[in-house]
């Protein structure tokens, strides 16, 4: 439905119709349409996660391993265009629910990029462990790419758009944390 139409414009009996549900169902699940979209979002999240998690090979230099995980996010990302749009875009029409989904998704894929870090650490360990808040900037700051390219109606350009600056960026931040402490 997503795909077709915006959040805005999409009603319950669209979403039914498209489930192929009777509405009776959906509210069985969902109080609102807005609970059924920060269930999506969760659930995307989920899926995307996982398919990074697959994706990933500790036994890669963390050059390599990192242009994988940023790639494989993004084309997961860009498989899914219309429906990446709702959830980095009109999900934050919902308020601060939608902001919150927002941001405990950013805090789960900034933990999966502390503990990347932490393996990376098992192979090199000079380096130093990645702060939680440096981590959530890193995600906010690839975030914003993404928000760029969607905005730039280029969803389904993420990897050619997003892929080498946000692998630069995350570059700079893990080669930061080699640096020498006082």
């Amino acid at each position: 439905t997503l795909a077709h139409q915006s959040y805005h414009d999409v009603t319950i009996a669209d979403v039914v119709a498209a489930a192929r549900v009777s509405k009776r169902t959906f509210y069985e699940q969902f109080s609102s349409k807005e609970d059924c979209l920060l269930a999506l979002c969760e659930a995307v999240s989920e899926d995307t996660l996982r398919t990074i998690a697959a994706n990933f090979t500790p036994n890669l230099e963390w050059e390599a391993q990192l242009d994988t995980v940023i790639r494989v996010y993004l084309g997961r990302l860009q498989s899914r265009p219309a429906l990446i749009r709702a959830l980095f875009i009109e999900l934050l029409a919902i308020g601060t629910r939608g902001l919150q989904v927002r941001r405990e998704i950013g805090r789960r894929f900034a933990d999966f990029l502390c503990m990347q870090v932490e393996i990376v650490k098992l192979q090199r360990p000079a380096k130093h462990s990645l702060d939680p808040a440096v981590a959530m900037a890193v995600v906010g700051g690839i975030n914003d790419l993404i928000l760029q390219a969607i905005e730039d109606d280029a969803a389904d350009q993420l990897v050619d758009r997003v892929a080498r600056p946000a692998t630069e960026f995350v570059k700079a931040v893990l080669v930061y944390l080699e640096r020498d402490l006082p």
